[in-house]
């Protein structure tokens, strides 16, 4: 099964008409319908790079939120008004409260933007995901459920205060879209481990290996033993290309340069196409 994959939104752009924006986004089309993965930070940089991309919001069938942090989910507003009734997958948690602490004992409120109510009343449709859901055909949305998560992953909180209860982001959603080459993994943030996160994917669908890999892998601050766990994981994984983009960082790209090894990494900024 051929797929056009786009990336919409990231850190950085590529292409006349395109912006940049801290966040992400892609658009999935398998066998003629239309997925989009986030919605990237702001409405007016998902709908101007939409349509420098000649990518019409209107007619996406679905939508998946890989969680709820605001550059992610900030450009849904624009999404529940051009595409009347579109679903939206979800993690059950995806429009609680949710905070940062920063090393100067600051908190950042970094919460959906957008309130589930406001976009209701766009007819946008909600499908909490907290196991395996099947958007369109070629495509699984699993939860990761339960698992280790990433280093400086407790400066982060979910509720309605900051600090309270950690977020331990096993609600946090990826989609599993088939290829010519096997399955294409999206990932919003991938705040687990890489290899727990494979491993929740080949719980999710045993019958198709992961061959691709599109998104961030929220490693921009780890250390060089996590960025080597993270290149490892994919390649005993099978995984033979992996496109990076938004949390991953330079060093990783730096790390599976110096490897010159079995799994392909590649920047992936916004106004890349990929036809797997």
């Amino acid at each position: 099964m051929g797929t056009r994959v786009w990336v919409v939104v990231s850190n950085s752009a590529t292409g006349e008409g395109l912006a940049a924006a801290h966040g992400f986004a892609a658009v999935a089309e398998v066998g003629g319908r239309r997925l989009l993965f986030d919605a990237g930070p702001d409405p007016d940089v998902l709908e101007r790079n939409c349509e420098a991309l000649g990518i019409d919001l209107g007619k996406m069938d679905a939508v998946v939120l890989s969680h709820g942090y605001y550059d992610h989910s900030g450009g849904l507003r624009i999404v529940a008004e051009r595409a009347h009734l579109i679903p939206l997958f979800h993690g059950p948690r995806a429009f609680e409260g949710r905070w940062v602490s920063r090393p100067d004992g600051s908190v950042k409120v970094i919460s959906s933007p957008v309130s589930p109510e406001e976009l209701a009343q766009q007819g946008m449709r909600f499908e909490e995901v907290s196991d395996v859901a099947h958007p369109m055909p070629g495509v699984t949305v699993f939860a990761h459920g339960p698992g280790p998560t990433l280093p400086l992953a407790d400066r982060f909180s979910r509720g309605p205060s900051p600090g309270v209860t950690p977020d331990d982001f096993d609600d946090e959603i990826f989609a599993l879209v088939e290829t010519r080459r096997g399955s294409m993994l999206l990932a919003g943030c991938t705040h687990h481990p890489v290899a727990s996160t494979l491993a929740a994917a080949r719980r999710a669908d045993p019958s198709r290996p992961v061959a691709v890999v599109l998104g961030g892998l929220h490693l921009a601050k780890a250390g060089p033993e996590e960025i080597a766990r993270a290149y490892d994981a994919l390649a005993e994984a099978g995984v033979s290309e992996a496109y990076v983009s938004h949390c991953t960082g330079q060093a990783f790209l730096e790390h599976a340069r110096e490897r010159c090894g079995a799994v392909q990494v590649r920047e992936a900024h916004a106004g890349a196409v990929l036809d797997l």
